[in-house]
């Protein structure tokens, strides 16, 4: 059975932290998913995409393991 292909949702620091680990475990990535894609381009050499890309094979995400990565330092203000 092939491994369905990962992407980390978000591209900031929590996403390099996650990136880092995967690749200590010799779990391979495809890229990244973030609404700033555009000013991003690229982490660690993997491409960044925005969700809403057209250019984006719909098919190839829906097929994909996307892991949450994203971190919000004053969130604890949202929930307070």
């Amino acid at each position: 059975m092939d491994q369905l292909p990962i992407f980390l949702f978000g591209a900031g620091g929590a996403a390099s932290w996650v990136l880092q680990g995967f690749r200590r475990a010799g779990i391979p990535v495809a890229g990244f998913v973030d609404d700033n894609a555009d000013r991003i381009g690229a982490v660690a050499g993997l491409p960044v995409v925005r969700p809403d890309n057209p250019d984006v094979d719909r098919g190839h995400l829906a097929e994909s393991t996307v892991v949450l990565a994203v971190m919000n330092p004053a969130g604890d203000a949202v929930f307070a």
